[in-house]
């Protein structure tokens, strides 16, 4: 729920208790100054228990307990906790609405980008699939997947997220709008060509074009300073690879017979296991005649099939 409002929470590193000692002395509040005093006034049920609790809140933070001092004390600050409170705007304060209490609709999920640098998710708000653009993201190409967090805004946003160069960044982008024939309001317009924004191999190479400078047909960038064939060719010296085994030349296929050659090769194959109607079954299965190794295989396959019978 904090993620889908936009809040930002950080956890304590383990082993770092002091990072939230303000949650600790809270509990310690409660522990010493309330939960003490059941010892001595045991209640009968959980409501009664409840209405206790919230009558000692509401006492506790009003410093309205005789002798218990229950002001904040911090540098600068000695004032009843009830009275800091009531210092908080309207407009800084959010609810936190019921729909968001749907904690499996709200959670991140990842997305793979798509070849137009866009990835497809079904925000809740929304009720249906909508297209995100997320060129923006530094370093990020298509096929790689992010991940994506609903936002409680009313115009169906997302925050996207990738990790880059060992840090986490993020965008919120708002859905793509489509006029009535499906084309994208932000999409080019008919005549124009907007291209997609560069990947880093691509900026890197305006990078390095601009430090060269313009460059005439024949000229060597840089002024030829960098010998890069040089650097790849090595010193010169090619170890030959040992020739481990022999080239193995195919065996040319043999031609298919003729449909009534391939009855004569099949009759002369099975000698007298050969039966007329085995020629019809022969073109049914091979309209246009087979290869001396398919008939052969198939009459032992004939003469394995009599045997058995027999």
């Amino acid at each position: 729920a904090l993620e889908a409002l936009g809040v930002r929470h950080y956890a304590h590193a383990p082993g770092n208790s002091r990072a939230k000692g303000v949650v600790e002395r809270a509990q310690r509040i409660v522990e010493t100054h309330f939960e003490a005093r059941l010892g001595l006034q045991p209640v009968d049920s959980t409501e009664q228990l409840n209405e206790w609790a919230e009558r000692w809140c509401d006492a506790f933070n009003a410093d309205a307990i005789d002798g218990i001092d229950a002001r904040l004390h911090r540098p600068g600050v000695c004032a009843p906790r009830i009275e800091l409170w009531q210092r908080i705007e309207a407009e800084e304060l959010r609810e936190l609405p019921d729909e968001a209490r749907d904690y499996a609709a709200w959670q991140p999920a990842q997305r793979k980008v798509a070849g137009n640098l866009t990835v497809s998710f079904r925000h809740p708000r929304l009720r249906a699939q909508a297209r995100y653009r997320v060129g923006m993201l530094p370093g990020i190409r298509a096929g790689e997947s992010i991940t994506v967090q609903p936002l409680l805004d009313d115009d169906g946003a997302v925050r996207v997220a990738r990790t880059y160069r060992g840090e986490r960044v993020e965008e919120r982008v708002l859905p793509r709008e489509y006029d009535a024939f499906g084309q994208p309001l932000d999409g080019a317009a008919p005549g124009e060509y907007r291209p997609l924004p560069m990947t880093e191999v691509e900026q890197a190479g305006e990078w390095l074009r601009a430090m060269a400078g313009p460059v005439r047909p024949g000229q060597a960038a840089f002024g030829g300073r960098y010998r890069a064939l040089d650097a790849a060719a090595g010193d010169g010296t090619v170890i030959p690879m040992r020739r481990t085994g022999e080239v193995v030349e195919p065996a040319p296929a043999a031609a298919p017979l003729s449909l009534a050659d391939s009855g004569r090769h099949l009759r002369d194959a099975l000698g007298a296991a050969w039966r007329p109607e085995l020629f019809k079954a022969l073109g049914e299965r091979w309209p246009r005649g087979a290869a001396p190794a398919e008939l052969d295989a198939w009459a032992a396959e004939l003469r394995g099939g009599q045997e058995a019978a027999g």
